[in-house]
């Protein structure tokens, strides 16, 4: 660890402001694992009365993690910022984040984004049955069950404005990228079967509108693969210039891709 800096603020017994920043931190074990984090900066604000009012600011200047049996990722030039607020025991919780290049290697394999932004919220989380899931222990399944219906007896509120990659390296190609955005509502049926996030019981819980943008480059590619092609033919998607759009819709568990019952 280089270049370690800390400064921060305690108010009756609680931080409510830190700076935390360093050059590099490595860890390195053996032939097993090598991390290398460097240019790290985080600001955290305490915004109002309860934990979950806060804002905080993370950049990076670069992540190298690599490990045997996982592969490599490398990451340069990240940005986050997030922010939540507590209005009558409900948090709404914001997050925009920035990558200028993601690679990940897996052996002779390289998937790499360039570009990446995610500009997302999640509101109506139930505030005491959020901080009752977390001090839950995970063999604990009646009570995880209790906690996560609680959670969401409101309806969650998820609200993608924005996931898109400018370019994406796939097999050995640079291709134009995607765009992915979403508004969904989770209901009070959540429970920690459903949180395994299986696609077919997850529909039973959730309802709205997912539109994904996906490049002509992309798309040929998948198309490659028997299982995708087979789904491709059965739904087509709509051409936008050189994208290829699919709008999904959710309701009642019931799913549609353009129009086109699933």
């Amino acid at each position: 660890l280089q270049g370690l800096h800390f400064a921060g603020k305690i108010k009756e017994e609680r931080i409510v402001q830190y700076m935390q920043r360093f050059n590099t931190l490595h860890l390195y074990i053996s032939n097993m694992i090598n991390r290398t984090i460097s240019g790290y900066e985080s600001h955290y604000a305490l915004t109002g009365t309860t934990v979950y009012d806060y804002t905080t600011d993370y950049r990076i200047e670069k992540i190298n993690i690599s490990e045997e049996a996982e592969g490599t990722l490398v990451a340069d030039t990240i940005i986050l910022h997030s922010t939540s607020i507590v209005k009558d025991g409900l948090a709404t919780e914001t997050l925009k984040t920035k990558i200028k290049n993601l690679d990940l290697l897996f052996e002779k394999e390289k998937f790499g984004m360039q570009s990446l932004d995610l500009d997302m919220n999640i509101s109506n989380l139930h505030v005491d049955t959020l901080e009752k899931l977390q001090k839950t222990e995970e063999n604990r399944g009646k009570q995880i069950d209790t906690h996560a219906k609680t959670l969401a007896s409101n309806t969650m509120h998820l609200d993608i404005t924005n996931l898109s990659v400018d370019k994406v390296t796939l097999k050995g190609k640079e291709m134009n990228g995607f765009s992915l955005n979403a508004k969904l509502d989770i209901n009070d049926a959540l429970d920690k079967y459903h949180m395994g996030m299986k696609p077919k019981q997850a529909l039973d819980i959730m309802e709205g509108d997912i539109t994904l943008s996906i490049s002509k480059e992309i798309l040929e590619l998948m198309k490659k693969d028997p299982k995708f092609m087979l789904t491709y033919m059965m739904y087509r998607p709509k051409r936008v210039l050189e994208q290829r759009m699919y709008h999904i819709h959710i309701n009642n568990g019931v799913l549609k891709i353009n129009g086109k019952l699933v």
